[in-house]
């Protein structure tokens, strides 16, 4: 009887192990999306003004390609995939200094494909893709450079610094995303998120965001957005797009497509949508998506109504890509012909509004243009 008891007992303990649920950070927050029916939105509702920061233009300035833009002791960094060359602006776009040392030298890069500001050494820390990291004070100053590929990694596509000895590496086209290397140990010391062969083939070439001083791991096809924890990454929220929804091990492409990556990227266009952009501050999680071919649109999530639009098209008709998001501002840049596509003279200030009709009649080439929107 004694022994009957126990069981009962025991399997009564099992059952309220098991029915347990998440409470607290365990609760993955989900965002829902309703992608049939887009909402109309001002950029007004979000942004009290909006600045135009041109970048400072001479024969020794002239940006060929930017592709980074990080923001960082009121200066500008930005990497010119072009020409190999990280340009220093001022807050008001006034070019400072580069680091333009493209050799064969030991203070030299062969080229650069990504770059980060490591807050943990306070050193410009740039990437090349077949894994060799250069770090540089930002007077421009050669640190030191080290390599973070081994047999098995054969190509890097994105880094952040998670502490002082430790990078979380990005590669496309390795089986695991997300890997650890230890710069003490010198060495890789963990892989994670590992894919299929058929999903790893498919590029994501932005896949960090930074918040609150931590950084978040996404991939464009994958709903759920990750914390880089400092041991494993840890689901931080998803988004529910409904009958949308995929799973991207579950698509079918043809061998030939499959072979050829640019027709395999061509034929993933019909996907039912990409996640191409992300980043959040303490009010909203803003993202920009791409549903079958049509223009990016754009996902913003207020925190404080827990309701996220879904806005194909601005009142104003203008694109709006939030590179870089902060409590204050989001920060995004465009080229001198492109200007009218993301701001129309009628947002801007008298001060604003001088600048653009500026550009607009300059005759010669002009570097690209930060454009700084300012949150309510």
């Amino acid at each position: 009887m004694k022994l009957l008891n126990l069981l009962l007992l025991l399997l009564i303990c099992l059952s309220c192990t098991h029915s347990k649920q998440p409470t607290g950070d365990e609760v993955l927050k989900q965002i829902s999306v309703d992608l049939d029916n887009p909402q109309n939105a001002s950029l007004l509702d979000y942004f009290q003004n909006i600045e135009l920061i041109p970048l400072e233009t001479s024969d020794d300035v002239l940006i060929g390609r930017l592709t980074e833009l990080i923001y960082h002791q009121n200066n500008y960094y930005f990497l010119d995939a072009q020409q190999f060359i990280v340009y220093t602006f001022d807050e008001n776009g006034k070019f400072m200094s580069k680091i333009a040392k493209r050799g064969q030298g030991p203070a030299d890069y062969t080229g650069i494909d990504k770059m980060i500001i490591n807050p943990f050494t306070g050193f410009i820390d740039l990437l090349n893709g077949f894994g060799s990291v250069y770090s540089y004070d930002l007077a421009g100053n050669h640190i030191k450079t080290i390599q973070v590929t081994d047999e098995d990694l054969r190509a890097i596509h994105g880094f952040v610094a998670l502490n002082e000895n430790r990078y979380v590496l990005y590669s496309m086209f390795h089986s695991y995303k997300i890997i650890r290397y230890d710069t003490k140990e010198m060495k890789i010391i963990r892989n994670e998120y590992e894919e299929s062969a058929f999903a790893q083939r498919f590029p994501n070439y932005t896949p960090f965001y930074e918040y609150q001083g931590k950084w978040y791991f996404y991939r464009f096809f994958d709903n759920i957005t990750y914390e880089i924890g400092s041991d494993s990454l840890i689901q931080s929220y998803s988004w529910d797009f409904g009958k949308h929804n995929y799973d991207v091990n579950k698509m079918t492409f043809s061998q030939e497509d499959y072979k050829d990556i640019y027709k395999l990227i061509e034929a993933a266009r019909n996907f039912p949508y990409w996640i191409v952009i992300q980043g959040q501050n303490s009010q909203y999680i803003l993202a920009q998506i791409y549903l079958q071919n049509e223009v990016p649109a754009n996902l913003m999530f207020d925190k404080s109504t827990q309701a996220c639009k879904y806005i194909k098209h601005f009142d104003e008709s203008l694109e709006f890509r939030p590179f870089l998001v902060s409590d204050d501002y989001v920060l995004s840049y465009c080229t001198q012909d492109e200007l009218e596509k993301y701001i129309s003279k009628e947002l801007l200030d008298d001060t604003n509004r001088k600048k653009f009709e500026d550009l607009m009649n300059a005759k010669e080439e002009k570097n690209p243009i930060i454009i700084k929107y300012h949150f309510k």
